[in-house]
């Protein structure tokens, strides 16, 4: 699923990202994104303004898998989204967490996706906490 997913940011089809979420029950946190998404149209708005007349190759940089159970898997990591069209504009790190779900019909969908960028100075913790 998350290479099919890593694909078509690469096509920029739209429509076919969409149908990676579920449409009964998700939630969505994207990489540039200030809102919580979980509708068909919001996905979509987001992704037309992420794709914007780009195309991004998902380059995955880590992965957990954990099996939650045999409908439900919880995938967490980095990637990295790089411009197919313009190499000279700077890549775009993130990490990720997908919780994708099997339907009754033997597809998988994303019931959640959080994307946040990483920090570009590293993690600094509030004076007297440790790690």
């Amino acid at each position: 699923m998350l290479e099919l997913w890593a694909e078509l940011q690469e096509t920029a089809d739209i429509e076919r990202i969409v149908e990676c979420y579920d449409k009964e029950a998700c939630s969505f946190w994207g990489t540039l994104s200030e809102d919580l998404r979980g509708s068909e149209e919001s996905i979509r708005d987001y992704f037309q303004r992420f794709l914007e007349g780009k195309r991004f190759k998902v380059v995955y940089l880590e992965r957990e898998t954990i099996v939650l159970s045999p409908e439900i898997v919880n995938v967490s990591g980095t990637y990295r989204f790089e411009n197919v069209e313009d190499p000279s504009m700077p890549p775009i790190s993130a990490r990720f967490t997908f919780v994708i779900r099997k339907r009754g019909e033997g597809t998988w969908r994303f019931v959640t996706h959080h994307s946040s960028r990483m920090p570009e100075n590293g993690f600094k913790l509030p004076d007297g906490m440790k790690r």
